[in-house]
């Protein structure tokens, strides 16, 4: 198909990037990378190009194209990995457990290195170990650490007078006080989580045989439970390979719209984990386009890639997980790697099976909710898009708006919007409701399209009073009800009374769920506006004055009280005569 006439592809660079497909109405649907820009964006539109027929509906929603150009294909890989993981696009490959990572981290860049969990990695000098999906197994891990070699294990630095009071009543729990002896103890921790558990006990088993020489029975004592304790650890896990070597065996499952993979973690030889991964939108992607793409958004994230990735067939793009990675893979014909990957298989195709077995339970359930919702709110139909609006301030200050939807009753978090109130001054929460709904539906369907699809329902916060004043707003087939917080009452239009949901129901649970999904994403909404306007102060008003130097005038003063009473001269030595003058002016 051609591609949209205002759409130049001839001005595309030919060099590598991330392209994003958008529709007519600003919606992004799908993020990818290319060596070449030009190419890879032409290809969509050649009359020659076979599509799928998802593909086919993806192109015929392109109204816009967007493309950041990088420094290499490598570059564009990390960078396409980050967007979808922000953005997750409609038509990308996504992992279901994406936002569960877990990583283990170390504050290598302290005197005394921190060994706790996170959600993310940061630019900041420290080791990270992971991604993890099982919070159980982090902790089975941890615990693990904590008994065999003991450390410091809190999120957050105490401060002075905490670390005093638990270096007094726990010393035993905080590994060493001499900060070398606790580097060597970290040192340890860090070999442990590579695998490499034959140097820890021959080191170990070294240092024994010391202090037992020299007659310092305790610790040695100490120092054998601890080999013991990691030989245990070492019998629980499989030899895979005598070479001692360090791979990742990654095995494919797949059935209609979901595919699942299974890691094999190994490690100096032997398998350490097994992880399994749930990928939706893969319909229409080959099995070496569907591992390709795990490997590629998984490693991205990876803190400890290994050398050799031992995958079932040949990948279309090996070469760029070798430039990426620096990790060879290895398509492997017979022998062990075989033998594991068609045990991964089955490990994969177990995993996807328990899966679908909890959705359809779950499906069931929620089909008996939406069912109740029809009969008590007395709905035409079960509701499969339902909308919740709420209203976030403090006596008008700041205010904002939330709607998030729920669709088939699952958080639809790619729906979800938030709204800055325009037109509403001092606390007055319905006019505020009546704004955004009437924002809201200016993004209804029309000739060309949709912007935001019709709700089933909609769910406002208040009462009788507030779902009165609000209805206008509302078109006139669109049901919706007011849920007032106090009592759980659900006021209908031309209803007196309330109705409510029977107690301990599981409809009633949804809808309590929805009212504190809408007012969590309102508050946290709130919160950062409020944040950022307490950031703000009158210097921002003043011509001329940069943040930069914004920054070093509050560094050197301490507050703005203090430079509104600093004189000409003291602020001119930070600014310059001119600068100085314009500020004591508008001080």
């Amino acid at each position: 198909m051609p591609a949209p006439k205002h759409i130049n592809l001839s001005k595309i660079p030919t060099k590598p990037g991330v392209y994003q497909f958008k529709d007519a109405h600003g919606e992004l649907f799908y993020i990818g990378k290319a060596n070449n820009l030009r190419n890879r964006i032409l290809s969509y539109f050649h009359k020659s190009t076979q599509l799928s027929p998802s593909k086919q509906i993806m192109v015929n929603r392109i109204a816009k194209v967007e493309y950041i150009i990088t420094s290499s294909e490598v570059e564009a890989l990390l960078l396409e990995s980050s967007l979808i993981k922000r953005n997750q696009p409609t038509y990308n490959i996504q992992f279901k457990d994406d936002k569960n990572f877990l990583y283990i981290k170390i504050s290598t860049n302290e005197d005394f290195p921190r060994v706790f969990t996170v959600r993310r990695l940061a630019d900041d000098k420290a080791k990270y170990y992971g991604p993890y999906i099982s919070s159980w197994s982090v902790r089975q891990v941890l615990n693990t650490l904590r008994k065999i070699f003991p450390h410091r294990n809190f999120p957050k630095p105490p401060s002075a007078h905490q670390l005093r009071y638990l270096i007094k009543r726990y010393p035993q729990l905080l590994g060493p006080a001499d900060p070398v002896e606790y580097q060597k103890t970290i040192q340890q921790i860090i070999k442990f989580l590579n695998g490499d558990y034959h140097e820890i006990v021959k080191n170990l088993t070294a240092l024994m045989k010391q202090r037992s020489a020299r007659k310092q029975f305790e610790l040695a004592a100490s120092l054998r439970d601890k080999i013991q304790a990691i030989k245990k650890v070492m019998a629980k896990q499989k030899v895979i390979s005598i070479k001692k070597e360090n791979q990742d065996i990654i095995s494919l499952a797949r059935e209609q719209q979901q595919a699942a993979i299974n890691v094999f973690v190994v490690r100096q030889g032997k398998l350490i984990a097994k992880q399994d991964f749930i990928l939706d939108n893969t319909a229409d992607k080959s099995d070496g386009e569907i591992i390709q793409t795990f490997i590629e958004r998984f490693y991205a994230q990876h803190t400890n890639v290994p050398k050799k990735i031992i995958v079932p067939i040949t990948l279309p793009q090996a070469s760029l997980i070798k430039k990426t990675f620096g990790s060879t893979v290895i398509v492997p014909a017979k022998g062990s790697k075989k033998k594991y990957l068609n045990l991964g298989y089955e490990n994969a195709l177990s995993h996807l099976e328990q899966q679908k077995a909890s959705w359809e339970r779950n499906k069931q359930k929620i089909e008996q909710v939406l069912l109740e919702f029809k009969k008590c709110l007395q709905l035409s139909k079960p509701p499969k898009r339902i909308e919740v609006f709420d209203i976030s301030n403090i006596q008008g200050v700041n205010a904002v708006g939330s709607m998030i939807v729920f669709t088939d009753g699952q958080p639809d978090k790619k729906w979800y919007r938030k709204f800055k109130i325009k037109t509403v001054r001092g606390a007055n929460d319905t006019a505020m409701m009546a704004e955004i709904l009437q924002r809201r539906f200016k993004h209804v369907a029309n000739q060309n399209g949709q912007l935001w699809p019709r709700p089933d329902l909609i769910i406002i916060d208040g009462g009788k009073g507030q779902l009165n004043a609000v209805l206008k707003y509302i078109p006139q087939n669109i049901s919706t009800v007011a849920l007032a917080k106090r009592q759980e009452d659900i006021y209908l239009p031309h209803r007196k009374s309330p109705v409510n949901f029977q107690d301990n129901s599981e409809a009633l649970f949804l809808i309590q769920r929805m009212r504190d999904e809408a007012h969590r994403f309102a508050i946290t909404f709130y919160r950062t506006k409020h944040t950022k306007s307490l950031k703000q102060s009158s210097l921002d008003d003043i011509t001329g004055l940069g943040p930069k130097m914004k920054k070093k005038l509050l560094v050197h003063f301490g507050s703005l009280a203090k430079i509104k009473l600093a004189s000409s001269n003291e602020i001119s030595n930070i600014t310059g005569p001119k600068l100085a003058k314009t500020i004591k002016e508008n001080l």
